[in-house]
């Protein structure tokens, strides 16, 4: 074999998915686990919004339903802390167990979790 001269190419190819992962809830209560795509601007946020929108039109077909309060207003990342619009402190077992595994599913710690739940819906 002889040695070849360096070979250029263009620039190393980049991914970037804005596919993120939500927990809703099934006609019997149970965590389920789904999969969206995020459109438009993508932050550490987008996973939160996207939950506390409910779920969107395929989901409500598929039967999930939330515990959560659906909102429009902002999720906000400040320094390093997210911070939802919502007040956690009212929220039933399983609402929390939504916003907690959603949450840990985007790679954000959860201070305070509270037990009893799994997130392998």
């Amino acid at each position: 074999m002889r040695p070849t001269g360096v070979l250029t190419g263009g620039p190393a190819p980049t991914v970037r998915s804005n596919e993120v992962t939500l927990y809703f809830l099934s006609a019997d209560g149970a965590l389920v686990r789904r999969t969206r795509v995020i459109t438009g601007e993508f932050t550490v946020a987008s996973p939160l919004q996207a939950l506390l929108t409910g779920p969107n039109e395929q989901e409500r077909a598929d039967g999930l339903t939330t515990d959560l309060p659906i909102t429009t207003a902002p999720v906000e990342f400040r320094d390093t802390v997210v911070v939802v619009p919502i007040e956690v402190g009212s929220l039933t077992g399983s609402g929390y167990a939504q916003l907690s595994c959603t949450a840990t599913s985007a790679g954000l710690r959860v201070a305070g979790t509270k037990p009893g739940f799994a997130c392998d819906g």
